[in-house]
């Protein structure tokens, strides 16, 4: 008679289990007291509550110049709350120039859950689970790689949101140091940094077909100074060495100015 209680209730207790345990298991993430207190409100216009919807908000913001909303996308944590509303519009610029130039994004790999959930396959790296942290590309940074990481991030008393990584945030800098503009880059008036056709560079889209003239004449004027050492040459052996070097000579100078 007293086994009958004790079944139902294992069975009760059972089901509960599993009733809770895979609906606590779809929601992974990281825990934190407080995510960006030194901003402000999330702007309404801007999305962290699935992968692509943040790098969609990110990419928006960034194409508008508006790098005080994409700052939201950032996960400052490792900078003081008195300085994330004047530091975080500059790393969002640097974020910007290393997607611009450097990062190819996959969104296949982006879901639009909040979870993360990819569908396909149990035995696929990027389907069939729920994630806490994706990664969307990889830098080479010294003697080591960095990531380009995606955290999904719980405040004490938020939503959980996707934001791109604190440790992603403190690299920004040297990242920037090594694959933003150069000196020379900098150093071009306003109007040859401004974007223009195929996603390029006014400046390059001046610059290239120069370069390319440019390496023509040297190359031309190179095989004809080496043409007219060959015939100043005293000997028969000399005058073929030099006359063999002509397109050499002109493969490597061209080479070297287009390498520069």
């Amino acid at each position: 008679a007293l086994a009958s209680p004790l079944i139902l209730l294992l069975f009760a207790f059972l089901l509960s289990l599993s009733l809770v345990t895979p609906a606590s298991a779809q929601e992974p993430y990281f825990e934190v007291e407080a995510l960006n207190p030194g901003l402000g409100p999330l702007p309404k216009d801007m999305s962290r509550e699935t992968p692509m919807g943040s790098i969609e908000s990110l990419l928006y913001a960034n194409q508008r110049g508006e790098f005080e909303k994409a700052t939201h996308i950032l996960d400052l944590g490792g900078i003081p709350t008195e300085e994330q509303a004047t530091k975080g519009p500059k790393l969002a610029r640097m974020l910007s120039v290393l997607l611009d130039r450097k990062v190819m994004i996959r969104w296949g790999v982006l879901s639009d859950r909040p979870d993360g959930w990819l569908e396909g396959g149990a035995d696929s790296t990027t389907t069939g689970r729920v994630r806490r942290s994706l990664r969307i590309d990889v830098f080479e940074l010294d003697d080591h790689t960095v990531p380009l990481r995606l955290n999904r991030i719980k405040p004490a008393n938020g939503d959980p949101a996707w934001v791109i990584s604190r440790q992603t945030v403190a690299n920004l800098p040297q990242l920037y140091a090594i694959y933003g503009p150069t000196e020379i880059e900098r150093a071009l008036p306003g109007w040859a940094r401004q974007k223009a056709l195929w996603n390029m560079y006014l400046w390059e889209i001046i610059f290239v077909p120069i370069l390319l003239i440019t390496a023509l004449l040297l190359g031309r004027l190179t095989y004809r100074s080496v043409t007219l050492l060959g015939r100043r040459a005293n000997t028969p052996l000399g005058h073929s060495i030099v006359r063999a070097l002509r397109w050499p000579a002109t493969i490597a100078i061209t080479a070297l100015l287009v390498g520069f």
